[in-house]
C-alpha cells in the first residue's frame, strides 16, 4: 500500500451519490461471473459491516461477522442509486455534522489469486475521497481482510480504471510531481533527492499523471495535465516546481505523454540535470 488510508459532500441524496466519483466507478469492470460471496441467503450482506474495511491501523485486519452488523455509530441517509456500486451516505450518530457527507461504496470485482477482490470508495466527512482495491477471504459468514493492493486519497494514490479480466488485474493510480520522480529507477539519490511538499508538490490535489499497473507492477506513466501552468502564489511555494513544470510542458510539446520505464528514467534524469544541478 503506497499511502496510508485515513477514513475522513452536503447533499445526502441518491443523485449526489450517483455523481460522487464517476471517474472511478464507471471505469470499474470485472469479467468473473461467479456469484458474489457478499450475498447471504439470497440477499446482499449489510454494507454497514464492510465500513470496517475503511479503517486505518491494526484493527483493519480484524475478522468481520457478516451476519451481525452493528448500527450503533451511524445513521444511513440514502442508498446508492448507481447499480454498479453498493453503499450509502450516512451521518455519525450524535455528531453535530461533518464538513462533507460521509459515504461508503463498494463493488465485488471477482476472484483474484485465491481471494475475493473489492473496489471501495469512502469518505468520512473531511476533505478525503478515498479509493482502494482490497482482497478479502469470506467463509461461513466471516470476512477476513487480507491485503490492500492499492489505494489512497485522490492524487495521493487514488485508483481508477480498475479492470479484472480472468487472472489479470489492471488499474491506474493518480500521481503527483514528487511521485513521478520517485518512481524512476534512477531517481535522484539521497542528498539530491527532492523533498515532498517543500521541493515538489505532493498533495491530494496535485494530480499530474497516472501510473498504469498490471498485477501490482507498474508498466508506464501517462502525463495527464497537458496545460501544466504555473500558479501564482502556489508554484513558488516549492523550490523546484516551476522547473519541473517547464520540463513537463517540454515533454507534452513533443507529444511525449506516454512514458515507459526508460522514458520515466529519462524524465527523472532531465529533472535532476535541469532543476537540481543547474547551478
Amino acid at each position: 500500500m503506497a499511502r496510508g488510508l485515513v477514513s475522513r459532500l452536503s447533499i445526502a441524496s441518491c443523485v449526489w451519490i450517483t455523481a460522487l466519483a464517476p471517474a472511478f466507478a464507471e471505469d470499474v469492470r470485472f469479467t468473473d461471473q461467479r456469484p458474489s460471496p457478499l450475498i447471504i441467503d439470497g440477499k446482499p450482506v449489510d454494507t454497514v459491516c464492510l465500513t470496517h474495511l475503511s479503517n486505518e491501523g491494526g484493527s483493519w485486519r480484524d475478522p468481520i461477522d457478516l451476519s451481525h452488523c452493528a448500527h450503533d455509530d451511524i445513521v444511513i441517509k440514502s442508498q446508492s442509486a448507481d447499480p454498479r456500486m453498493t453503499g450509502f451516505t450516512y451521518d455519525y450518530r450524535g455528531s453535530p455534522g461533518e464538513m462533507r457527507q460521509p459515504y461508503f461504496l463498494y463493488r465485488f470485482l471477482g476472484s483474484y489469486r485465491g481471494h475475493s477482490l473489492l473496489f471501495i470508495e469512502h469518505g468520512g466527512g473531511g476533505t478525503g475521497e478515498f479509493t482502494q482495491i482490497e482482497s478479502v477471504d469470506i467463509r461461513d459468514h466471516i470476512l477476513t481482510p487480507v491485503d490492500v493492493l492499492a489505494g489512497g486519497d485522490r492524487c495521493n494514490g487514488g485508483v481508477w480504471h480498475v479492470v479484472l479480466a480472468g487472472d489479470s488485474l489492471t488499474y491506474r493510480q493518480h500521481a503527483t510531481p514528487y511521485d513521478v520522480i520517485a518512481l524512476a529507477d534512477k531517481a535522484p539519490k539521497a542528498k539530491d533527492s527532492p523533498k515532498p511538499y517543500s521541493d515538489l508538490e505532493d498533495s491530494a490535489s496535485s494530480c499530474i499523471a497516472n501510473i498504469n499497473y498490471q498485477d501490482a507492477q507498474w508498466t508506464s506513466v501517462s502525463l495527464s495535465d497537458p496545460e501544466r501552468k504555473d500558479q501564482a502564489g502556489w508554484t513558488d511555494r516549492f523550490s523546484h516546481q516551476a522547473c519541473f513544470n517547464g520540463l513537463y510542458r517540454t515533454f507534452v510539446a513533443r507529444h511525449e505523454t506516454e512514458l515507459d520505464r526508460n522514458a520515466v528514467n529519462h524524465f527523472a534524469k532531465a529533472f535532476s540535470d535541469l532543476c537540481l544541478h543547474a547551478h
